[in-house]
């Protein structure tokens, strides 16, 4: 019996089986940072961040759509300070049940944006900006199992809708990993 238990581990680890066993769990953790794009007051300039991203899943084990619970923050310093910071619900999309995962994320929540501008002349001096705002998003990605880990990578598009004096709109392009 001993001489089978590698042989079985093996077999039990190729990607193929790895693959067909789906390791996904019905609730995920995801956790990422990356950078972000935002457009300023007009949104004419653009300008990279850090971002931080958070989220819960849960997704029934043979079902494409999932619901994501999630959590970001953005924060910015050039020509003076920006963060945003939200929260909010998304509806998944897998379109694929192998090893690597494409999904469509739409979803709707709450952020807080400050901004205050300052900088040398001609720069965008934007007053402070300190407010609520809901938000709405649609991202894609692309999700890849490693075993009981997965890794991840996304783009997502938020729409702030009272982003007047901050910005309308930001990109953030997150790499992460899931458990």
């Amino acid at each position: 019996m001993k001489p089978l238990v590698p042989v079985l581990a093996l077999v039990s680890l190729s990607p193929a089986v790895v693959a067909a066993q789906d390791l996904r769990r019905p609730v995920s953790l995801a956790a990422g940072i990356g950078i972000e794009l935002l457009g300023i007051r007009d949104n004419t300039d653009w300008n990279l961040g850090r971002t931080l991203h958070l989220s819960v899943q849960g997704q029934p084990p043979r079902s494409p759509w999932g619901v994501r619970a999630s959590a970001w923050l953005f924060d910015r310093h050039q020509i003076g300070r920006a963060q945003a910071a939200g929260f909010g619900l998304d509806i998944t999309h897998q379109f694929a049940r192998h090893a690597t995962r494409p999904y469509l994320a739409v979803g709707l929540g709450t952020s807080w944006l400050y901004y205050s501008g300052s900088g040398p002349p001609g720069a965008s001096n934007a007053p402070l900006r300190d407010s609520w705002s809901g938000y709405y998003l649609l991202g894609l990605g692309i999700d890849r199992s490693l075993g009981p880990v997965g890794i991840l990578a996304e783009a997502r598009y938020l729409r702030f809708t009272r982003g007047d004096g901050f910005a309308t709109h930001i990109i953030p392009v997150t790499l992460g990993i899931r458990f």
